[in-house]
């Protein structure tokens, strides 16, 4: 029975440490993804970022305004954005935002409002946490973003 229960916690420990190990590569992983989206943007390029650093709307609640943005142009220069027409009061609401397809592909965006940030500030921007995350849609997904 103590071979089997010794046995039993290795193997749990062993689990355990795989898991913790997963969750740090994804997260690196995530890391260089955003960066390398950052470096190449794309139009339709979407954004975890505090909208009141690029935004001068009032999302009519108090700072910080945690959202997503849509990249809508890009040049060798720099790139021009919206954002959602959502603003979240915690990053962590955005970030999960961004990872649902059906909530972003259902957003709307506030078209009045072009915002243009410098491309050579994208990765100071996300050093800064001023953008959290980046993802790149596939094909589909923009096909039906523009529907």
């Amino acid at each position: 029975m103590m071979v089997l229960a010794r046995r039993l916690g290795v193997f749990f420990t062993t689990v355990f440490t795989v898991m913790v190990l997963s969750l740090g590569m994804a997260s690196v992983a995530s890391a260089q993804s955003a960066d390398q989206l950052l470096a190449s943007p794309k139009v339709d390029d979407i954004y975890a970022a505090q909208l009141d650093v690029f935004s001068e709307s009032d999302f009519g609640d108090p700072d910080p305004d945690w959202g997503l943005m849509r990249v809508i142009r890009v040049t060798s220069k720099e790139i021009v954005v919206v954002t959602a027409d959502v603003a979240r009061y915690k990053a962590r609401e955005a970030l999960s935002d961004l990872k649902n397809t059906s909530y972003v592909l259902d957003l709307g965006w506030d078209f009045g409002e072009k915002i243009t940030i410098q491309r050579a500030d994208l990765a100071e921007h996300k050093e800064q946490g001023d953008i959290l995350d980046a993802r790149r849609l596939s094909a589909s997904e923009i096909r039906r973003l523009q529907n």
